[in-house]
């Protein structure tokens, strides 16, 4: 073939993918992945040098779970266009989606050098500069994002989120404006609801503090509705599945492996402190929220087309083993070289018969906070839609009771698997409680746990700035400062409480 001919013909596949990758973007647009998927490939048969279709498969790649293969896809585009604004900072977030969150800065700010105007790529640098503590400069970001654009309600939110940091007047004039102006969509007047709701706190403005809260809850009711009476039913026939006949009989068919330390209990109860206490430990890796647990009870509902209740007493040993060799599987992404591994999702109280059955042998740390500050606390987040409970204040003390009675269930049934770690205890007497803490997982004092702020580890949870700070006991009866707002709340606790005191 002569060369104006193979020109022409390299011409044409250069036209062919770049006519497919414009498809697939409009199939990624529209939500239709696996379609885009196949587009881009076919793109990148035509012509394997098209920098756009591997940072754009790397995307799709990404959402599908597959990140090795998405990390690998952007680095082929980097290879190719190494000064694309895009591919570093796609490069960045598949970092970041790994855990690797030091690598994922340096390449946000790779990608800031090249294009500095990016808002999207600023607050993903300060978010990542955030959980990994480095608190100056993530504020420094965040008000370089609301430079950049005035609208962003998520960067006004965690400046005014961070803990000992109070937000100035034009912040919240900014704020309240954003808040007013009609057309904001409800997702962002949330997330300014809450942000007002910490800033007012700081300043000690409670009323009002509470009001915006409040808003923001009801906002966010208006699309995640919750029924309590479903969520008692489910506690009930958990309760009933997983019995004293049934762990006594099940109690040696799990994994014999002890790498998981489970830390659990109602959001804002210390959960994120135990860890960070424990993640000092020079034998134990802090792991985070994982979604393991989840994801199992969901794989079980996809094999069995059962959920959880319905499937566990038709598995055999063989089916219990395999999912904790999965569960193990998934550890190895945050590291094999450390004994422990802690997976600190608060509702993974829901499934301790599942986890005690799979794992005789792990440690098993339930935080325990007061009923009113763990509550009032909750109720000052915006907290993932899995916690709808949390948008009406009697449905919020009606799910504390359920957790509590169901507690009390799997004390009963596993007897002396369960520590409680009291927060109030651990922020006033701090030595000894961590001393006996290590002690319940088998761990040998280590002095670095008592400075556990020091520790440098992602932390991403709403706790992020408060485990940076010496532990504290300011927060020991916050409740009181909305006592007066909080009768629906109270009354329902309290009358419980009334109820065991007769019964005891």
């Amino acid at each position: 073939m002569s060369q104006k001919k193979r020109g022409k013909s390299s011409t044409s596949a250069l036209k062919a993918a770049r006519q497919l990758c414009r498809k697939a973007n409009q199939l990624r647009r529209a939500g239709r992945m696996q379609e885009a998927e196949v587009c881009y490939k076919q793109a990148l048969a035509q012509n394997p040098n098209l920098a756009v279709a591997h940072d754009q498969l790397g995307v799709v790649l990404a959402g599908a779970g597959q990140l090795e293969d998405a990390l690998r896809s952007i680095a082929r585009s980097l290879e190719i266009e190494p000064n694309s604004h895009s591919a570093h900072a796609n490069y960045g977030v598949v970092l970041n989606m790994l855990g690797r969150a030091h690598e994922a800065i340096a390449s946000f700010r790779r990608a800031l050098r090249i294009t500095p105007s990016n808002a999207d790529t600023r607050m993903n640098l300060a978010l990542n500069l955030l959980n990994e503590g480095y608190l100056d400069e993530a504020i420094e970001q965040f008000q370089q994002v609301i430079k950049l654009d005035p609208g962003r309600a998520h960067a006004y939110f965690h400046l005014a989120h961070m803990k000992n940091r109070v937000s100035s007047d034009s912040e919240i004039r900014a704020m309240k404006s954003l808040y007013g102006q009609l057309g904001i969509a409800d997702g962002e007047k949330t997330v300014l609801a809450f942000g007002l709701g910490s800033a007012l706190d700081k300043r000690g403005e409670y009323d009002e503090a509470f009001r915006y809260f409040s808003a923001g809850h009801r906002l966010k009711q208006q699309s995640v509705p919750f029924d309590l009476a479903s969520h008692a039913h489910y506690f009930e026939t958990m309760k009933d599945v997983f019995d004293d006949h049934n762990l006594v009989r099940n109690r040696t068919i799990g994994v014999e492996d002890s790498r998981p330390i489970f830390i659990f209990g109602m959001p804002r109860s210390g959960t994120t402190l135990t860890e960070q206490i424990l993640a000092s430990h020079p034998d134990v890796l802090g792991g985070g929220e994982m979604s393991c647990v989840e994801d199992i009870v969901k794989h079980l509902q996809k094999i069995t087309g059962k959920s959880l209740l319905e499937s566990w007493s038709e598995l055999d040993t063989q089916a219990i083993r395999e999912l904790g060799a999965a569960y193990l599987e998934k550890l190895k992404m945050h590291s094999d070289k450390v004994k422990h591994v802690t997976d600190t999702t608060p509702m993974n109280f829901l499934y301790l018969g599942l986890i005690a059955t799979i794992f005789p042998n792990v440690h098993l740390v339930h935080c325990v906070r007061d009923p009113m500050d763990t509550c009032v606390s909750i109720f000052q987040q915006p907290l993932s839609d899995a916690h709808a409970y949390s948008h009406d204040l009697k449905d919020l003390g009606g799910f504390y009771l359920l957790y509590k009675d169901l507690m009390a269930h799997w004390h009963k049934v596993l007897p002396g698997r369960i520590y409680d770690v009291r927060y109030e205890n651990l922020v006033t007497d701090t030595e000894s409680e961590i001393r006996k803490l290590l002690d319940c997982c088998g761990l040998p004092f280590h002095e670095g746990c008592l400075a556990s702020h020091n520790t440098k580890r992602s932390v991403k949870t709403p706790s992020a700035t408060q485990v940076r700070q010496p532990i504290y006991t300011a927060s020991i009866g916050r409740w009181k400062r909305y006592e007066v707002n909080l009768s629906p709340l109270q009354e329902i606790l309290e009358t419980q409480e009334s109820a065991e005191h007769r019964d005891s």
